[in-house]
């Protein structure tokens, strides 16, 4: 019943704002950007909200000190969080380079996106903060309870990329300019999908640490910001991120991505 309630308050708050943002013009007009940036009260009440309505005491406390805790992540931990996401971008380069021999697939890691500081704060501060307060901090942990560490991340990474489907839709978005049904719209919702499993992978070893989870979606949209890449490299970027996930998944085991039983 928990996350029944939580992903209807996730989505269904969520996509009102989104829709309505849609059918104004976009966030490029007043009125669609103030109801795209009133959309992050979705994630709160189906984070924050619903975590101090629904869990004891104890789950209360726990949860809220898995997001601001920094001694959960020890140092090893750290270096995975902030260099796996670039290794990634760097490795789909890579690999773009390799394939076709053009050496602008490596060029575009030197000459930064285009993007607002608005745009920015958001993509790297905002959005993985809420996000994560509600997808990992949450439904991840109450997912875990029924389900494998793989399972629940392959169900709440499908839930998360179906989360950003109306963004295809609201002009100005970074999605609405992949484009619908596009082969960088499918890359974007599988990245979504595999990564989850990569996300729960830290969080787990990590002691539940929301925190850590934020830190790597920040990075992972900081990176995804910074660096102008091919719709080549980012096919390739998810290609790498699938292998690393089964490397995952065999290594660490899919009970529960630790090596460890329980």
């Amino acid at each position: 019943m928990k996350l029944v309630r939580f992903f209807a308050i996730s989505h269904g708050v969520t996509w009102a704002f989104f829709i309505a943002a849609a059918l104004v013009g976009g966030v490029d007009t007043p009125v669609g950007n103030t109801l795209f940036l009133l959309s992050g009260l979705g994630l709160l009440l189906a984070g924050p909200v619903l975590a101090s309505l629904t869990l004891t005491r104890t789950e209360r406390r726990e949860y809220w000190r898995s997001i601001y805790d920094v001694r959960r992540i020890r140092l090893p931990w750290y270096l995975a969080v902030f260099l796996i996401p670039l290794a990634l971008v760097i490795g789909g380069s890579v690999l773009a380079w390799a394939m076709t021999g053009d050496v602008t697939e490596l060029t575009g890691l030197l000459r930064p996106a285009g993007f607002t500081l608005v745009g920015f704060l958001l993509a790297v501060v905002v959005a993985p903060l809420l996000e994560e307060m509600a997808w990992r901090g949450y439904a991840l942990v109450e997912l875990q309870k029924r389900h494998s560490a793989l399972t629940a991340s392959l169900i709440l990474g499908f839930v998360w990329a179906i989360w950003h489907l109306p963004l295809f839709f609201i002009p100005g978005t970074y999605q609405y300019g992949l484009g619908l049904l596009t082969v960088p719209f499918w890359q974007f919702m599988a990245a979504l999908v595999i990564g989850s499993v990569v996300i729960t992978w830290i969080f787990n070893n990590t002691s539940y640490s929301t925190l850590s989870a934020v830190l790597y979606h920040a990075m992972w949209n900081f990176f995804g910001e910074l660096f102008e890449t091919s719709v080549l490299s980012d096919v390739l970027y998810a290609v790498v991120l699938l292998v690393l996930a089964v490397v995952l998944v065999l290594r660490f085991g899919r009970r529960t991505l630790t090596g460890r039983a329980s």
